[in-house]
């Protein structure tokens, strides 16, 4: 799915209704991680302002330099930061962007489809944390917080090195919003999308330790059903790979799939 064909509305409504085949549900997700014009619409459908519509309409798609590329991502970020300012205390003195109970929030490194993702300061452990909040225009969503405490409880059940550890689900003013291990490093994707190839002997380790994150999830009956090269962390300093994102996943024998006969 490319932004030519993007969905249209019946879609993403079934979408956060929760009606649409497990193949085409993966499909639409992706697709809303890389097209501000459709969370603005998905957004809309939820109930909230279209924050991203109007943004998405400003942005020239014929952007190809790298320096363009980065104006584009910053302009697509930026509404994003305010839309959660109001979660955020306020950090006298500091260049953050606040605070969020004992977490000092200090830059947004990421939005999915549904979900932005700050790094910050964990004052309590003295350590830093991811923290993933889901989309304010979402919060009052019944299914779309169903989906994102589903993560939560998903990637909490699972332990293992090759998967990300997730460390705490809190709600800041009713919008939920969960703590996880931060790697540094960078995702597949953005390897790939910087070297454009992979070594045999990476693509085998990668695969490898991929495979075992996911017999890990596996033994927790969950199927994680989105694994793509932005879901894969590669850590830096070390030749280890991390499994993020499990906003779609399902357990083994969810009534849900068995309706349908897939997964």
């Amino acid at each position: 799915m490319t932004a030519l064909s993007c969905p249209d509305s019946g879609r993403l409504r079934r979408l956060l209704e929760e009606t649409l085949p497990a193949n085409e549900e993966a499909d639409l997700v992706s697709h809303l991680d890389n097209c501000p014009s459709c969370r603005g619409v998905l957004e809309l459908l939820a109930g909230g302002g279209g924050t991203y519509t109007d943004q998405a309409r400003r942005l020239n798609r014929s952007e190809s330099t790298a320096s363009d590329m980065e104006a584009v991502v910053a302009r697509i970020l930026e509404p994003a930061k305010q839309e959660f300012a109001a979660f955020f205390t306020p950090v006298p003195g500091s260049a953050g962007l606040g605070r969020l109970g004992h977490y000092v929030v200090q830059e947004m490194i990421g939005r999915g489809g549904m979900g932005v993702v700050f790094r910050a300061h964990d004052e309590t452990l003295n350590r830093v944390v991811a923290v993933k909040l889901l989309s304010a225009s979402l919060a009052n969503n019944a299914q779309a917080r169903q989906r994102f405490l589903r993560e939560a409880r998903a990637a909490a059940a699972v332990r293992d090195e090759h998967v990300i550890s997730v460390y705490a689900v809190d709600e800041v003013n009713g919008t939920p919003y969960l703590v996880m291990e931060y790697i540094r490093g960078q995702s597949l994707e953005e390897k790939l999308a910087r070297t454009g190839t992979v070594e045999l002997h990476e693509v085998l380790r990668i695969g490898m330790q991929v495979a075992r994150g996911l017999a890990a999830a596996h033994a927790q009956g969950l199927v994680h059903r989105d694994i793509k090269p932005a879901n894969i962390l590669l850590e830096n300093g070390v030749e280890r790979v991390k499994i993020t994102d499990f906003g779609l996943a399902r357990v083994a024998d969810d009534a849900s799939l068995t309706r349908s006969g897939t997964v």
